[in-house]
């Protein structure tokens, strides 16, 4: 009977510790570039913004807190809710990346096939996003399918009158409004706000300058572009590059695209570097407004 006992204490522990184990396994580290690629995209299929986080180097933000606040945003969008994804291709380079073109079926009818580079990256396999870089620029990126549904999210800005003083620049509505300082060379970000428009010319009022020059003559050069964010990168409905400092004037651009409009679009804005190796990082401001 005691041995009866014991066995059967021994049963009931073994079976208890079998949930632990297959967790601890399940949030395994990936091991290959293989299984980084399969867990990222079981990831987005879920809708899981921590586990997806945990699997990618997305170079388009400066925190995690920005990274984060932006993928809940995009899977509020159709086009960013993956419902079936297949692994088309395989693609090794020598230095060791691997490229996995993805077919990915969205909630909005859509179908593409994106590319996804996996790099180990201090010792780690990770997805890596790179910044500033349009997706639908890739040679490997194909649209299959265009949208059959539109977008029912509303954007975080609606539009609000345009200015009634007759000296303004003719204009109909304004998108949103923009202000930023201190953002160094070499960086690239989004507005907090994201807006929707069905024009295919935008127009940016801006002024924008050099806030910290370390005492050499500065002329301030961003580019403004209309994106959406997608899971393989951004997307470029269009963008102007503007090399002026204009603190004290505001001056207009237009900003064109190929199609009449966007849902969810945000303004990005990069700013190339200045500096050399031996010289200290120089910074800007501006402020602005987008206009229909």
């Amino acid at each position: 009977m005691k041995n009866f006992r014991l066995t059967l204490l021994s049963l009931v522990l073994a079976l208890t510790l079998l949930p632990s184990m297959a967790s601890a396994e399940t949030n395994a580290e990936p091991s290959s570039p293989k299984q980084t690629i399969t867990s990222y995209l079981k990831a987005i299929q879920e809708n899981n913004v921590e586990e997806i986080m945990s699997l990618v180097v997305d170079q388009r933000y400066s925190s995690q807190e920005e990274m984060q606040h932006s993928y809940e945003n995009m899977l509020r969008y159709k086009r960013n809710q993956i419902t079936k994804t297949k692994i088309e291709q395989e693609l090794s380079a020598s230095n060791g990346d691997v490229t996995y073109v993805v077919e990915m079926t969205a909630n909005d009818g859509s179908v593409q096939s994106s590319p996804f580079t996996v790099k180990n990256v201090d010792g780690q396999w990770r997805i890596v996003v790179e910044a500033g870089k349009d997706m639908e620029k890739d040679p490997l990126y194909v649209l299959k399918k265009k949208a059959t549904e539109k977008e029912d999210v509303k954007a975080d800005v609606q539009l609000t009158p345009a200015p009634s003083n007759p000296n303004e620049v003719s204009i109909q509505a304004q998108l949103m409004s923009y202000n930023f300082s201190q953002r160094l060379e070499g960086t690239k970000f989004y507005s907090i706000q994201t807006f929707d428009f069905s024009q295919n010319q935008l127009m940016l009022n801006y002024r924008q300058w050099c806030d910290s020059n370390l005492g050499r003559q500065i002329t301030t050069n961003i580019t403004y572009a209309v994106v959406i964010e997608k899971w393989g990168g951004d997307t470029f409905w269009g963008q102007v590059q503007v090399v002026e400092n204009n603190q004290s004037t505001a001056n207009q651009v237009y900003i064109s695209g190929s199609n009449n409009g966007l849902s969810g679009a945000k303004l990005r804005f990069i700013i190339p570097n200045y500096s050399g190796p031996d010289e200290g990082k120089v910074s800007f401001s501006g402020f602005g407004e987008l206009y229909t």
